[in-house]
């Protein structure tokens, strides 16, 4: 399922493992947000808000994310 969440603010959202291949964070504010084993695959953050959102055992790419550790933007 492809989503849209450009632009929204989404401040320490919990995305605890959701399924989100192919959505679209694109300069969402996503600072303080949790992706902890969300699968990511084709999902852009381009220009997005990260500071202190949390990836870790995220998929992205074919790749989980460590700790400290964001998708490619």
């Amino acid at each position: 399922m492809k989503l849209s969440f450009q632009r929204a603010s989404l401040r320490g959202a919990d995305f605890w493992d959701a399924e989100l291949k192919g959505s679209d964070f694109s300069q969402a504010d996503l600072r303080g947000a949790r992706f902890v084993g969300s699968v990511l695959s084709d999902t852009s953050f381009q220009d997005a808000r990260l500071d202190g959102a949390q990836f870790f055992n995220a998929c992205h790419q074919m790749r989980l994310l460590e700790t400290g550790e964001f998708p490619d933007t």
